[in-house]
């Protein structure tokens, strides 16, 4: 059993706000830019992303690369990140192609 729990869905590509709110519970610091350069600081806690991560906001991949980054980070410490898949995540997935898939922002 974790020591903490903690749960976040629909982020829809939406880095600075998913930022700020990892920062504001003590997940991660708050310096986050390039995402790969994130760390984790929740210790033991668990985050679990509860879908739909990507799609409507202008940073899905860096929404993706932030929750990897955390996920190895965390690991090295006793944390746990999560990632589930959403009805965007699936649509993407079995039609990468599609006008979600293609459009900007």
């Amino acid at each position: 059993m974790p020591e903490l729990l903690y749960a976040v869905s629909d982020i829809h590509g939406g880095y600075d706000r998913l930022v700020a709110l990892l920062t504001r519970y003590g997940l991660m610091q708050q310096d986050a830019r390039p995402p790969e350069r994130a760390e984790w600081t929740g210790g033991a806690a668990t985050l679990v992303v509860v879908g739909d991560a990507i799609d409507k906001g202008p940073a899905s991949l860096d929404v993706l690369t932030l929750l990897q980054t955390l996920e190895g980070s965390a690991g090295a410490i006793g944390g746990r990140v999560v990632l589930l898949l959403g009805n965007h995540e699936a649509e993407l997935f079995a039609d990468p192609g599609n006008d979600k898939a293609t459009k900007d922002g």
